[in-house]
């Protein structure tokens, strides 16, 4: 069975143009205010929870394996829990 599903992952990851990992950039903010780092100007430009969640789906119906959450600091966001539970369900 482990062989089948491997072979499905495969397939699905062959015919797709979505890669195969994503790195999102959920978040500019961050606690720190390093002088070296340009994530300490953060222009206020965040996705909402809506829209990530709608990104989400879009690359799980398309066959990404692999999601990354970066930024400055994704645990700033108030939403960053319900957001990882919803990425996890996908």
């Amino acid at each position: 069975m482990r062989e089948a599903t491997l072979d499905h992952l495969i397939a699905k990851q062959t015919d797709s143009t979505v890669p195969f990992s994503v790195g999102f950039e959920m978040t500019s903010r961050c606690n720190e205010d390093c002088s070296h780092c340009v994530r300490s100007r953060w222009m206020g430009n965040e996705l909402t929870y809506d829209e990530i969640v709608d990104i989400l789906e879009q690359l799980a119906a398309e066959g990404a394996m692999e999601l990354t959450f970066t930024g400055g600091d994704p645990l700033v966001r108030e939403d960053f829990l319900p957001i990882m539970r919803k990425s996890h369900e996908l």
